[in-house]
């Protein structure tokens, strides 16, 4: 396992997609769908030790990429050069700023990475009672009278 650590995707990572049909699209890992790898035609950015900020990172690459994707150039299919990505800086802010954005932020992201796995609850539960109710092996008006029982 340790000989692939450096594809092992940490909780809020930003991905950017470096070749092919989708290059140029970014992604923002969020925890439910941990644990997980990298796939070799993605990047990942984190902030280097001992930095944090994490979720001022991701922002300030969302709109990088969006100003770099006219860079992807390729024979066959298009592709990111890291000698060209690397000819560009992320300026980050000092400590306290990067702290208090990350503090407002990293709710946010909380919420979404929440929201996004009771959505896959919900869908997995459609997914299970659709075809129940469909094919009448489900009664809804038992199923109403139960939870009236019940509470």
């Amino acid at each position: 396992m340790t000989q692939y650590s450096q594809y092992l995707v940490e909780p809020f990572d930003f991905h950017l997609v470096m070749v092919g049909a989708s290059v140029g699209k970014t992604s923002l890992v969020l925890p439910h769908v941990l644990p997980a790898f990298r796939n070799q035609n993605m990047w990942c950015f984190r902030p280097k030790p001992p930095l944090n900020g994490r979720p001022f990172l991701v922002y300030s690459l969302k709109k990088k990429v969006s100003e770099v994707l006219s860079w992807a150039s390729g024979s066959a299919r298009e592709f990111f050069r890291k000698s060209d990505f690397r000819k560009h800086k992320v300026l980050m802010p000092d400590s306290l700023l990067r702290s208090r954005f990350d503090g407002l932020v990293t709710e946010f992201f909380d919420q979404i990475s929440l929201n996004e796995a009771q959505s896959r609850v919900l869908v997995e539960l459609r997914d299970t009672l659709l075809p129940k109710l469909l094919s009448g092996e489900l009664d809804v008006s038992k199923v109403e009278k139960q939870l009236e029982e019940a509470t």
